[in-house]
């Protein structure tokens, strides 16, 4: 039987038992003891997610009270092809969700860098926010990496950005057009790529209402495919933000993605890459050892990841990959210019 002290007041809402309101002020106490937290109220509405057909209604964490702001992306999984078998992404992990809460909590503005304890962390964790919230006047470019068949992170940055967009338009006095701004979600499996178009298609008009411009691409990791992807061409404008979760499960995808992160950065210098991860998956060790010994690059991890977050994610997929929340982490690389001056700024 568990005792008091042992109780991690975030299973009461991952497998539904006790009350479904959890107090963070007392869970923030049992984690890391920090009396200066305010309380926060969170509320798991299992109404929120539900099928219609083959197609699952995934509700996007949003700030407002008001049902109509309320954003609902329609996705399917991939169905599988003979009855037993279908590819590894062929549908949405709890990582993906977890992906959504961080992004879905800095694109609605809220200043939420206090609850990191790590000051690396909480300049990452701003420059993110300065990112997603500008109100910007130049176009703005985002990629998903691995966004599986349901892309359900890269699908919320972009209906995110979109509501942004145009709460800004709906404020302008001028006739000042809204800035583009570009989501890439990208794969390497057939199958998947041919899913991600059809929820592509399925959520096209609310991309549209907010001007925002979402593709689907391949983007194979491999060495010799990288440098012949238009992605990384000198013609193809700025990326800002690259994004993607529990992308490494075994040595070879742990190679692959630091080969693939480390060529993005070469190409994009003011990149940041964001990528949720569980820490005790095969490769993710060798993922970190690349990337560090990277003299060019500056690799930040917060693990666990906090509270709040899980439970904003676990509105929209139950807790799974491993029996742990403390085993997902958070990982920020960028080049150590980028994040030179964003310290200077933070400092200024």
């Amino acid at each position: 039987q568990r005792q008091a002290h042992d109780v991690d007041p975030f299973w009461d809402i991952a497998l539904g038992s006790g009350d479904r309101t959890t107090d963070i002020e007392r869970f923030c106490d049992f984690e890391d003891n920090d009396d200066d937290r305010q309380d926060h109220k969170v509320c798991i509405d299992e109404t929120l997610d539900v099928s219609d057909g083959r197609f699952r209604v995934y509700t996007v964490p949003h700030a407002s009270n008001n049902k109509d702001d309320r954003i609902q992306l329609r996705l399917a999984s991939l169905p599988l092809s003979d009855g037993i078998w279908s590819p590894l992404g062929a549908e949405a992990w709890f990582g993906s969700a977890l992906l959504t809460s961080l992004l879905s909590r800095q694109t609605l503005g809220d200043n939420d860098s206090n609850l990191h304890r790590d000051e690396r962390t909480r300049i990452n964790k701003r420059r993110l926010d300065q990112i997603l919230t500008r109100k910007g006047e130049t176009p703005f470019r985002a990629l998903e990496l691995g966004s599986g068949a349901v892309g359900l992170s890269g699908f919320a940055l972009a209906a995110l950005l979109g509501q942004s967009n145009k709460s800004t338009a709906e404020n302008q006095t001028d006739d000042q057009s809204r800035p583009t701004c570009q989501v890439i979600l990208s794969d390497n499996d057939e199958e998947v790529l041919r899913q991600l178009h059809s929820n592509l298609r399925q959520n096209s008009g609310l991309f549209e209402q907010g001007s925002i411009h979402v593709s689907v691409e391949k983007l194979d990791w491999s060495r010799e495919a990288i440098h012949q992807n238009p992605l990384f061409q000198p013609h193809r404008p700025e990326l800002e933000l690259a994004i993607g979760s529990e992308l490494v499960y075994s040595h070879d995808t742990a190679r692959a993605c630091a080969s693939c992160v480390q060529a993005l950065l070469e190409r994009y210098p003011n990149l940041l890459v964001l990528i949720v991860q569980i820490a005790d998956r095969p490769g993710w060790d060798l993922f970190l050892d690349t990337l560090e010994k990277n003299q060019e690059l500056r690799v930040v991890c917060e693990q666990p990841i906090p509270f709040l977050y899980h439970s904003l994610a676990c509105e929209m997929i139950q807790l799974g990959g491993t029996l742990d929340r403390f085993d997902y982490g958070a990982c920020y690389i960028s080049s150590v210019h980028s994040t030179s001056n964003q310290l200077r700024k933070s400092q200024a």
